[in-house]
């Protein structure tokens, strides 16, 4: 049986040395990809991109320049416009992979092409070097995808550990360019909606990276916003208000874990009950007494400084 053919796309915003290393991973793959597309939101960044040594030396890498800074998904469609791949991968340029991740998604793509996403799991990943590596092993398919994404009980972790048929992509044309977020979520809940199939492989096969050091009320803002356009769009075709409800405190357990590494117990109670008077938290929920007990974890852990530091 033949192999697919396969692109891999990798969307990048002024992170050129992580966009190296994610490249390194690429190129080193048990089983190398037809073409690498980087897609450059800075055109200022074009030329320094264009001269790194895991671009100029590597006929496979295409170097895309963008007018303007783009979102991540609308970066992701310029990719798969100009990919001839069959299979196509994506890859954030903050995130990396293991060596066997195209090999593991190739074999499953080609045990039953029917398969129109292959998604695995992912070892998360501080930049701060000061939390243990944690594992999200990739679920196993539900029964129903349409019913539990909409309920919140079931998310492919990242983009990065997924690779898709570039039909079943076209299909439902790519990612929504008008969504600030929750982009890759709807584009799963799209192609199960187009009854794709999807498969899962149970061990980390991706690095991915959690960032410290920016607004967090900023991408909070974003996420939010998000989330709303979400709601809008699917409430009179899904009942999502859980899933709606789930990542609404979700999204408050980010800020709220951020706050708590000030150790300003004044702060924190502040912005906790913000929280519960927003709705966002129940403080008898199930949820809210989790988020709760990880926040108190979160305060009261130990530092630990990464092995690879």
């Amino acid at each position: 049986m033949s192999k697919f053919s396969v692109s891999v796309i990798i969307p990048t915003f002024r992170r050129i040395p992580m966009l190296r290393r994610a490249l390194r991973g690429v190129l080193e793959q048990s089983s190398t990809p037809d073409e690498v597309l980087v897609i450059v939101s800075d055109p200022d960044e074009y030329d320094e991109i264009f001269r790194l040594d895991e671009v100029a030396k590597n006929n496979t890498v295409r170097v895309i320049s963008c007018s303007k800074r783009l979102k991540g998904g609308e970066a992701r469609n310029v990719g798969i416009k100009n990919a001839s791949g069959e299979i196509i991968f994506f890859l954030d340029d903050d995130d990396h992979w293991l060596p066997n991740k195209i090999e593991r998604h190739l074999a499953a793509h080609t045990a039953n092409r029917r398969i129109g996403v292959v998604y695995s799991g992912a070892i998360v990943r501080h930049d701060s070097g000061k939390r243990k590596d944690t594992f999200a092993f990739g679920r196993p398919v539900p029964e129903n995808v349409v019913t539990a994404m909409s309920d919140g009980s079931f998310a492919l972790h990242t983009a990065s550990a997924v690779s898709a048929r570039k039909t079943c992509l076209d299909a439902v044309d790519g990612f929504d360019p008008e969504l600030s977020s929750f982009q890759d979520w709807d584009l799963w809940l799209r192609m199960a909606m187009n009854e794709v199939k999807f498969y899962s492989i149970h061990e980390p096969l991706t690095i991915y990276t959690l960032h410290g050091g920016y607004s967090v009320s900023k991408d909070s803002n974003t996420r939010l916003h998000g989330l709303k356009q979400l709601y809008d769009k699917y409430k009179c075709k899904l009942n999502i208000d859980k899933f709606y409800k789930k990542h609404s405190s979700l999204i408050a357990y980010g800020e709220l874990s951020d706050i708590v590494q000030r150790k300003d117990v004044l702060y924190f109670a502040k912005a906790y009950l913000n929280c519960v008077r927003s709705g966002r938290i129940d403080p008898l929920g199930a949820l809210s007494m989790k988020i709760f007990a990880k926040l108190l974890f979160s305060a009261f852990r130990p530092q630990y400084v990464h092995p690879h530091d």
